[in-house]
């Protein structure tokens, strides 16, 4: 809920802090969870850089180690809040380790859709040569570009009954 609710809240949002600040009010108040992001939050906002953001998050809340959430969502507070681009959020994530590949991931949804389109460096994309590949069945998609301008589209639609689905597809 909270991840789900970042993401749709990143591309409307002036203050990347407000991302979380919003998202948080989708997760049960009276669960650890939100304490523990609503604390990180505020331990955050406190933080002169983003080294001393990963001190305070990982200092508190270490022995929820990779891979469980609570810590993982206060280090992409503190990517989100520092990170002067995608490029450099990326990086920042990344290297404040926990769950690294799924964490990576997420934090560049957010940032793509805080920053827009036009702001990820080509170097990220060149390694696929433009090309997806997928498990998924009916699925015929096979340029990374294409699917990306559809993907980035999504904003501009309507949810209307039907055009939705319509234009989508």
């Amino acid at each position: 809920m909270f991840v789900a609710a970042a993401i749709a809240t990143a591309f409307v949002v002036k203050d990347p802090m407000d991302i979380f600040r919003v998202a948080l009010q989708f997760v049960p108040r009276r669960s650890r969870f939100h304490a523990i992001v609503a604390d990180s939050l505020e331990e955050v906002s406190k933080a002169t850089d983003w080294l001393d953001g990963y001190g305070r998050i990982h200092g508190k809340y270490r022995q929820y180690s990779h891979c469980q959430v609570y810590q993982e969502c206060g280090t992409l507070i503190n990517t989100l809040r520092f990170a002067t681009s995608i490029d450099d959020g990326f990086c920042k994530q990344v290297s404040q380790g926990n769950d690294t590949d799924s964490f990576g991931a997420t934090s560049g949804s957010i940032l793509g859709l805080y920053w827009g389109a036009g702001h990820l460096n080509p170097r990220w994309l060149a390694p696929f040569r433009d090309e997806i590949r997928t498990g998924l069945n009916f699925f015929p998609e096979r340029s990374l570009s294409t699917l990306a301008k559809r993907m980035g589209r999504l904003s501009e639609l309507g949810l209307s009954e039907g055009r939705f689905e319509r234009e989508i597809t």
